[in-house]
């Protein structure tokens, strides 16, 4: 950050600014985000094909797909409300009327709760149709793994014929375990081509990530985390959310002790308040 913007803000404001959300670029994040631009400029067709994006835990899916939300979103008022993008969370289990009423509660609909799930499926598409949306977004889509087998394939061949009613693409988003039930079927596995959020090595792409990331931090004094390339990487188990997470917090802890900038002892330090021994996120 410039030297003279710092000197304007507080010690606690730019302690303050390092636990802000913010979008550091990155090459696999890059080449989804260019899939997803893909899919949302692709003309309406009979079959949409939309995506399934895979990573681990708290490697940045969420934040990918809120990034691209937030860039792409239209939302205006005059005969109608367009959104073009609709996200939703999934529902906990492979619930076909809870995923409607997930829906119908996104887009405001005061009866969201009313009715049976096929009374709820006729409101949904007038509305979606309605609203014009011309994405739909279903994030930690893992969570539907939690029913039968059968269940599963029947929650996303539901996905699949809301967006063959509306001629608009579904994304969905999940940890790894999504892939198995992607691929129980020729039908869904064809509507939903995989693209993976790998886990970081310790190699020149993450190096570059650590100087971009370092950039956004308000710190007095150059910390060079990118030649700690390979401990970042061991500490954070390569986890993206683990390595934002660590470093921000040593930052902010940085910020505070007067020291203004970031040691490897530090991240040490940090990496222990956020990493649990399965490799993810504390919070």
């Amino acid at each position: 950050m410039a030297e003279k913007a710092l000197g304007s803000l507080s010690d606690r404001d730019r302690a303050k600014l390092v636990l802000e959300d913010r979008w550091v670029p990155y090459p696999a994040g890059k080449a989804i985000e260019e899939e997803l631009k893909f899919t949302l400029d692709h003309p309406r067709g009979n079959r949409p094909i939309g995506m399934a994006i895979i990573g681990h835990g708290f490697n940045g899916k969420s934040q990918l797909l809120n990034q691209f939300i937030s860039k792409n979103q239209i939302e205006r008022f005059n005969d109608r409300l367009n959104v073009r993008l609709l996200n939703i969370e999934a529902p906990p289990t492979p619930s076909i009327p809870l995923l409607y009423t997930r829906l119908l509660s996104r887009i405001g609909d005061p009866e969201a709760e009313n009715g049976g799930g096929k009374i709820k499926l006729e409101r949904l598409i007038i509305l979606l149709k309605r609203l014009d949306v011309e994405l739909l977004i279903v994030d930690e889509i893992h969570d539907v793994l939690a029913g039968s087998p059968s269940k599963q394939v029947e929650f996303l061949n539901t996905l699949k014929d809301l967006s063959n009613s509306l001629k608009a693409p579904v994304i969905v988003s999940g940890t790894s375990a999504v892939e198995n039930v992607v691929g129980t079927s020729f039908e869904v596995n064809s509507r939903y081509p995989i693209y993976r959020l790998p886990l970081w090595a310790p190699d020149k792409e993450l190096a570059e990530f650590l100087v971009r990331l370092e950039a956004t931090l308000p710190l007095k004094n150059a910390s060079e985390i990118w030649k700690m390339t390979e401990d970042v990487c061991q500490i954070s188990g390569g986890v993206i959310g683990n390595i934002v997470n660590i470093i921000n917090r040593a930052a902010y802890d940085a910020i505070i002790s007067g020291e203004e900038k970031i040691t490897l002892k530090a991240l040490k330090c940090c990496s222990k308040k956020f990493i649990t021994p399965n490799g993810f996120a504390s919070n």
